[in-house]
């Protein structure tokens, strides 16, 4: 079985959005043909993905000095377990579907967050 993940990274609804509305398109076509796949959807703008923030570097470091996950606020400790669950998902899996507009040559800051989080040295690259 194929895990798929799909990240939508658009604010808008997908009734005013012409690459959500090929990502539909898309995703019925594809589970169509591939029925045992799982697709997994994170939709960056309902969720309110945060952005790689003070809280997680600050507790990337802390625990790089040597403390421990359990030495860290609870701030800290839910984005740091944020951040991992979402590199987890990542590497897990087999594919992965971006649909995102793009703003003055530029991609959505939530969808640079998702980047950020998901390119971690040792382990996605």
């Amino acid at each position: 079985m194929t895990t798929v993940l799909v990240i939508k990274a658009n604010p808008k609804p997908t009734s005013a959005s012409h690459s959500l509305t090929v990502l539909e398109h898309f995703l019925t076509s594809y589970l169509q043909l591939h029925t045992n796949d799982t697709v997994v959807v994170r939709d960056l703008y309902a969720e309110k993905f945060p952005d790689f923030d003070r809280d997680l570097v600050t507790a990337q470091r802390a625990l790089s000095a040597g403390k421990t996950f359990a030495d860290l606020p609870d701030a800290q400790q839910t984005r740091l377990t944020q951040f991992r669950q979402t590199t987890q998902q990542f590497i897990d899996a087999d594919k992965v579907i971006i649909a995102n507009p793009l703003w003055n040559l530029m991609i959505p800051g939530k969808l640079k967050a998702w980047f950020d989080t998901v390119c971690v040295e040792g382990q996605t690259f």
